[in-house]
């Protein structure tokens, strides 16, 4: 039983290794992309998808990259600045 106890322990930990190394890699794929604009405000609640397929909730200053999409819901505004100087 205590073999059985130390294994699961064992896999739990690599599991949770896992899991933070999926998630380091997918921050660093959503910022190594080219930014095309940021968040300058925002009212409400809005989500942006990045084009593979993550969804985030969208922050003041959050930088938008190439190939996101944004949803904004019902009631709610985003201002972006965009690198082309256009709002």
């Amino acid at each position: 039983m205590k073999y059985i106890s130390a294994l699961v322990g064992a896999v739990t930990v690599i599991g949770a290794i896992f899991i933070a190394q999926v998630s380091a890699d997918e921050s660093m794929n959503v910022s190594s992309r080219a930014s095309v604009g940021k968040v300058v405000f925002l009212v409400g609640q809005a989500e942006l998808q990045t084009d593979d397929g993550i969804v985030m909730p969208v922050s003041k200053g959050m930088d938008i990259h190439e190939g996101s999409r944004l949803t904004v819901h019902d009631r709610s505004q985003v201002g972006l600045s965009m690198i082309d100087g256009a709002s």
